[in-house]
């Protein structure tokens, strides 16, 4: 079974911050602008690296806004 494409994580916070991440979806430049063209894994894939990225940067808030 293929898993169905997510939504984009974008929130309009649109800012990349010093570490090369947005400051409001956690993805980096290249992660945003590929978007379009990753398939359904490859979306996935770039939401659990955002995942991780918010956990580290927000330690106990991450898993209230998964």
């Amino acid at each position: 079974m293929t898993a169905s494409a997510p939504n984009s994580p974008c929130i309009s916070v649109c800012n990349i911050g010093p570490n090369g991440w947005c400051q409001g979806c956690y993805r980096t430049i290249d992660e945003i602008a590929g978007w379009v063209r990753l398939g359904a894994a490859g979306q996935w894939a770039v939401l659990r690296a955002c995942a991780a990225r918010r956990a580290a940067a927000e330690p106990g808030r991450a898993a209230d806004r998964t």
